[in-house]
C-alpha cells in the first residue's frame, strides 16, 4: 500500500527532501524560523496520493507551522515565482500567438482581396499586435515552436 510507514525513510522521499532544502533553503517559509525545520506537503499524501512524490508540493516549514497547518490545510507559503505563475504566464502568450496568428490570416486574407496591404490600416494593427506578442513571448522565453532559447 503507498501510505507505508517506513515512507519518510524511502531513497525517492530522501532525493526529493534534499532537492527542497537545496532549492528554498532551510527555513520556515512561513515564520523564517531555522529551527526543527520540515518538508512539508502542499496537499496531504493522505488526502492526494498522486503528489506524494511531486516537485511541485513540497515547502519547508518549521514544525510549529507544520502542525499548525495540518493535513486540510493547502496553504503554499513558497514564493510567487515557485507557485506556477511562469507556467499560466506561458500559456497566456502562446493563446495570444494563436490569436495574432489568427487575427493576421484574417488580415491578409481581406488586404489581398483589396489588392495588398502594404500601407493598410490593418496591415498597422497587424504589425502593432506583432510587437505585443513578441514582448509576451520574450517575457517567458518562449520562442515561436514551443523550445526555450
Amino acid at each position: 500500500m503507498w501510505f507505508k510507514r517506513n515512507f519518510y525513510k524511502s531513497r525517492k522521499w530522501i532525493e526529493l527532501r534534499k532537492w527542497a532544502l537545496d532549492k528554498y533553503g532551510a527555513q520556515c517559509m512561513k515564520c523564517g524560523s531555522k529551527n526543527d525545520i520540515q518538508v512539508d506537503h502542499i496537499c496531504s499524501r493522505s488526502r492526494h496520493p498522486g503528489l506524494r512524490l511531486s516537485k511541485h508540493n513540497v515547502q519547508i516549514l518549521c514544525a510549529t507551522c507544520n502542525k499548525v497547518k495540518g493535513s486540510i490545510d493547502r496553504s503554499d507559503y513558497r514564493p510567487i515565482r515557485h507557485k506556477g505563475y511562469y507556467y499560466i504566464m506561458k500559456i497566456l502568450s502562446k493563446g495570444l500567438l494563436y490569436a495574432w496568428l489568427a487575427f493576421s490570416f484574417a488580415v491578409v486574407f481581406q488586404d489581398f482581396a483589396h489588392g495588398g496591404m502594404s500601407a493598410s490600416f490593418s496591415g498597422q494593427i497587424l504589425m502593432e499586435a506583432w510587437e505585443v506578442i513578441s514582448r509576451a513571448l520574450a517575457f517567458v522565453d518562449t520562442s515561436l515552436d514551443g523550445s526555450s532559447p
